[in-house]
């Protein structure tokens, strides 16, 4: 809930895409002018380039030789207005099927999700990048400082950067979301017995922040390079036997058929990374998307899990052609397909009617689940 309402926040008062949505309500507490924040590389989606920014409990002072002299400036108040926000999202999910050995089944599930807040006085709270700049070109950074050091050891931080601007709010805040689910289940079986079920759910959270609360922030990178305890990726696993070498032997023969249907039987030829990136890539986009999608996918049948995949891919391919024309799914899918493709994509938080990305640089969750059906679908080929 809290993220939902500073990305939305940070989107519509941010136009130029200067400032960085907090994620949590910890990092909220973190996060300051002039704070240390861990640019980190996504680990399973590296082709999409995506950055995650991790703040941590550091001020640049830390991070200078002790004893060097360093004046900042004053900070900069700037008040943005008062923001009052509303909004509601609905689901539709129905799937209707006939088998021979069990019968008539419809399922029918409606949601209906509202978030809201009290009203936000914001503000931003800022420092010339160009006075960090001339503090840095005329200081000596600590390298012996842990943060250093780990950044300078890591594979997965990529770089350190400060705060410079945070967008903060003035007064006491409460967010609300309020979740109303009704669902329909009905089963024949054999025309011998007929069972009906029905249900709803109301579930409200309340969410209050004090005063001064960080919402987003922008940083300046810092001109550190990484130079040392750096591995090339492909080095590891060189020199080394084969990973099936260290499998008990009594499973190495079903790992190699495992293997083999992943397309990897010839482990020779692959290094760690190369053999765990098919993997890792799928367990990362499953972690992603969350609990909730994933049941989704997991309880459609092979043959509904490939409609929705052809749906999603076709979503995905005009998002990437730059196609803005009006576009009626159904008339290309089936009922049944669209509606268990909307529910699912409201559950990762899109919908079929709105912006999902731009050539180059589609909607990530909207990835996420088309890799997400690719995946599961093959594995249930095999």
């Amino acid at each position: 809930m809290f993220q939902s309402i500073t990305e939305d926040l940070v989107k519509h008062l941010d136009s130029n895409g200067e400032l960085i949505p907090i994620a949590s309500v910890i990092e909220s507490s973190e996060v300051d002018v002039l704070s240390i924040v861990k640019i980190v590389k996504s680990s399973w989606m590296p082709f999409f380039k995506r950055e995650r920014y991790r703040p941590t409990e550091i001020k640049l002072q830390e991070l200078l030789q002790s004893g060097d002299t360093v004046d900042f400036g004053e900070t900069c108040h700037k008040p943005i207005g008062d923001v009052d926000m509303y909004q509601e999202g609905q689901g539709i999910v129905g799937l209707q099927c006939n088998e021979q050995f069990i019968g008539d089944a419809e399922v029918n599930m409606e949601v209906v999700r509202t978030e809201s807040t009290s009203k936000i006085e914001v503000e931003t709270v800022s420092m010339s990048r160009d006075r960090i700049h001339h503090v840095l070109k005329n200081s000596t950074v600590n390298e012996e400082h842990y943060l250093i050091q780990k950044m300078k050891k890591s594979k997965q931080v990529m770089r350190l950067a400060v705060v410079y601007k945070v967008l903060k709010v003035k007064n006491p805040v409460t967010l609300r979301r309020m979740t109303r689910g009704e669902g329909h289940m009905s089963i024949s079986a054999c025309s011998l017995a007929t069972m009906f079920a029905g249900g709803r759910v109301a579930n409200v959270i309340k969410l209050k922040l004090e005063a001064g609360c960080v919402l987003g922030f922008g940083v300046y990178p810092l001109p550190l390079t990484k130079t040392e305890a750096q591995l090339e990726e492909g080095c590891l696993c060189t020199l080394n036997p084969s990973p099936l070498d260290k499998v008990p032997e009594g499973l190495r023969l079903s790992v190699q058929h495992l293997l083999q249907v992943a397309g990897l039987d010839r482990v020779e030829d692959f290094d760690c990374l190369n053999l765990l990136k098919p993997l890792g890539l799928l367990v990362g986009t499953l972690a992603d998307l969350g609990k909730e999608t994933v049941t989704l996918i997991m309880g459609l049948d092979s043959e509904v899990r490939g409609q929705v995949a052809e749906l999603v891919e076709a979503v995905l391919e005009r998002v990437c052609s730059g196609d803005g024309g009006d576009l009626q799914w159904s008339e290309r899918f089936s009922r049944n397909t669209v509606t268990v493709a909307d529910g699912m994509l409201m559950s990762c938080g899109l919908n079929l009617g709105e912006d999902l990305g731009s050539p180059g640089a589609p909607d990530v969750a909207l990835l996420a689940l088309y890799i997400a059906l690719q995946g599961i679908g093959m594995l249930f080929v095999m």
